[in-house]
């Protein structure tokens, strides 16, 4: 894996899941579901895989670009951005957890995100195959 786009993806927990754990706790007849009580902010599954997502230093091995709306009562920005390397991040008004991901047309702005960020990054891993063609293309003992 060389990158990873997410869209309005909860990487600190989502505060839906919260508030409806709280909610299962007011309510008796309420069940709690694994999964939303894994996708809390405090979640075992969430901090978990931030732990591990540092303890492998994966933002040094994989380019990690994400994208959310602002206007998403799933997952808030705060959680959605992860952190503050705001040039790894866009952001969009207007747009919720559902309509981020589903483009309009081929000019929508969140899809376009993908797209440009594709490009760049294939032009990217193009200029780092030719350095490498041109360096093996010279043997070392000259």
């Amino acid at each position: 894996v060389k990158a990873l786009i997410t869209y309005a993806s909860p990487h600190k927990g989502s505060k839906l899941a919260e508030h409806y754990y709280r909610l299962v706790q007011l309510l008796s007849w309420l069940k709690m579901s694994e999964q939303v009580e894994q996708l809390g902010p405090g979640g075992e599954f969430i901090s978990s895989l931030n732990s591990k997502w540092e303890e492998y230093q994966m933002d040094e091995k994989i380019d990690f670009y994400r994208v959310c709306g602002l206007n998403d009562w799933v997952v808030h920005v705060e959680s959605a951005v992860y952190s503050l390397n705001t040039d790894k991040t866009s952001t969009f008004a207007g747009r919720d957890h559902f309509d981020i991901i589903k483009p309009k047309d081929n000019r929508d702005a969140p899809f376009l995100v993908t797209y440009n960020y594709l490009a760049k990054f294939r032009k990217r891993i193009e200029l780092q195959q030719e350095k490498e063609d041109e360096l093996s293309f010279y043997p070392d003992d000259l």
